[in-house]
């Protein structure tokens, strides 16, 4: 007698063998790499990223059992498949907590919203994997900064006058000392149409200071990295 598998849960044929597979094609799809490539991939590099794949998964799968997901449904889903593989390779190339949290948020909210226009889902997984993590945290912080500070317990002094660079470096101290860094990162974010300005430095009064400058696009792609309610 059999019985059906719970829609809700995963399917048992298991992250790591998907993780070699994903590596291995690769590192194969280089043409001037050959079999020495190969052997450094198998020797030293295969198990790392077929656990570090499999453990990823498990956290998207664990996110989507939260919400209830049918993982049956899911693989009738073009935009869900490309979402997963393409997070899935983005995942095995990093080991920082925040872009794998980003990465994981973007498979979950494909999956949450079926209506998602392509081209745009499109462009948001590029830069999830495109963004350094502490660009993207810059990105979160512009977006909404009363929030930011909020979540963190942490309160903006009463500035009269002063630029946005002011509320940055206090709202972010990795960021404090280091204007070269997070002024790269600001024009970056406005040529990609994240935020409506990059000019940190021009003195404004008090509230505009901590007013958000992300742009529509901007707030959608930081909806579309956050966790899903």
């Amino acid at each position: 007698m059999t019985t059906d598998a719970d829609p809700l849960e995963p399917p048992d044929n298991n992250g790591e063998h998907l993780g070699r597979v994903v590596a291995r094609a690769a590192v194969a799809a280089v043409p001037f790499l050959g079999g020495a490539a190969l052997e450094l991939y198998d020797g030293a590099l295969r198990e790392p990223l077929a656990r570090r794949t499999a453990e990823w998964m498990q956290t998207v799968a664990d996110k989507l059992r939260e919400h209830e997901v049918r993982f049956t449904e899911l693989g009738e889903r073009a935009d869900f498949i490309t979402a997963m593989v393409q997070c899935a390779r983005s995942a095995q190339g990093t080991h920082n907590e925040d872009k794998l949290t980003a990465l994981r948020n973007a498979v979950v909210n494909v999956a949450l919203n079926p209506d998602l226009a392509d081209e745009e889902t499109a462009y948001f997984l590029s830069l999830v994997d495109q963004l350094a993590p502490s660009e993207m945290r810059l990105l979160v912080y512009l977006s909404d900064p009363p929030a930011w500070v909020g979540r963190r317990g942490i309160h903006f002094p009463s500035w009269g006058m002063g630029g946005i660079a002011t509320a940055i470096e206090f709202a972010l101290p990795e960021f404090s000392g280091r204007r070269e860094t997070y002024d790269l990162y600001g024009r970056d974010l406005y040529s990609r149409g994240l935020i409506s300005t990059a000019n940190f430095h021009t003195t404004v009064t008090g509230p505009s200071i901590t007013e958000s400058i992300g742009t529509h696009l901007g707030l959608r792609f930081v909806d579309f990295v956050s966790e899903a309610a």
